[in-house]
């Protein structure tokens, strides 16, 4: 999971004077999921992190 990508698309709608909220939106959840610790771990980590940790895997 990278910032780059999504940090790029918005600072080019911002250049453009074009609103992106869901990339904003994106680019804050690999910022929190990159404060746990968790930025190298995929798209999985983001998952993980919004849902919380299957219930199943701690039976």
């Amino acid at each position: 999971m990278t910032l780059t990508a999504g940090g790029s698309a918005q600072d080019r709608a911002q250049r453009a004077s074009s609103s992106m909220p869901p990339t904003a939106l994106c680019a804050e959840f690999h910022r929190m999921v990159a404060a746990a610790g968790l930025g190298g771990e995929g798209q999985a980590a983001l998952v993980e992190y919004l849902t919380g940790p299957k219930k199943e895997n701690f039976r």
